[in-house]
C-alpha cells in the first residue's frame, strides 16, 4: 500500500484539536501522534548512531568509551573462537557478544 505524498498529517495539538469534537477520538490521536513523534526521535537516534559504529581489527580487545558501542575483529581468534565482536562499555564493564563465525 502506498500512501499519497500530500497528505498533511496534524502534528501539533491545535490541529488535532480541529480534527474531531470527540474528546475520547482527540485523547486517542493525540496519544498515537505522541508515540509517533517519539519513535521517529527514538529511531533518528539509533540510525545515527549506527552510521557513527567504529569498526577495528586487532589482536587485542578495544576499550570503548562510557556507553560506546563498536564491532571488533579479532585478527587473532583462536580456533573455535569467534571472529568477530560487538563490544560494548556499560559502565566501565566491557561486554562482548561473539559473532557465530569462528576461527
Amino acid at each position: 500500500m502506498r500512501l499519497p505524498s500530500n497528505i498533511i498529517i496534524p502534528w501539533d495539538s491545535e490541529a488535532l484539536n480541529k480534527l474531531t469534537r470527540n474528546p475520547d477520538a482527540i485523547g486517542y490521536f493525540k496519544n498515537l501522534v505522541l508515540s509517533l513523534r517519539k519513535m521517529y526521535g527514538d529511531i533518528a537516534r539509533a540510525v545515527n548512531q549506527n552510521e557513527n559504529i567504529q569498526y577495528v581489527a586487532q589482536d587485542a580487545q578495544p576499550t570503548p568509551s562510557l556507553g560506546q558501542a563498536m564491532v571488533w575483529k579479532d585478527t587473532d581468534a583462536g580456533a573455535g573462537n569467534s571472529t568477530h565482536y560487538l563490544c560494548f562499555n556499560d559502565g566501565g564493564t566491557i561486554v562482548l557478544w561473539g559473532s557465530n563465525n569462528k576461527a
